[in-house]
């Protein structure tokens, strides 16, 4: 419901980010990662270690090089 709420605001200045689509695999019956061989991805429950935060600010920067402000 809470994807539902944010996702009905609309404006074209909005850019979307969706940490779970990094962190969790539907092909691998939705099962989401928090580490892999060299990084922990959680500092705990709710909070993203630095690792972690690295991979959503990728996806935050590459969303952001593709954006054009001007509607």
């Amino acid at each position: 419901s809470t994807f539902d709420a944010l996702d009905s605001i609309t404006s074209d200045r909005i850019i979307r980010i969706y940490p779970h689509k990094i962190f969790c695999d539907e092909r691998d019956g939705g099962r989401c990662v928090t580490h892999d061989d060299h990084n922990i991805f959680y500092r705990d429950d709710n909070h993203l270690s630095a690792s972690g935060a690295r991979l959503v600010t990728g996806e935050i920067m590459e969303k952001i090089s593709h954006w054009d402000p001007k509607p």
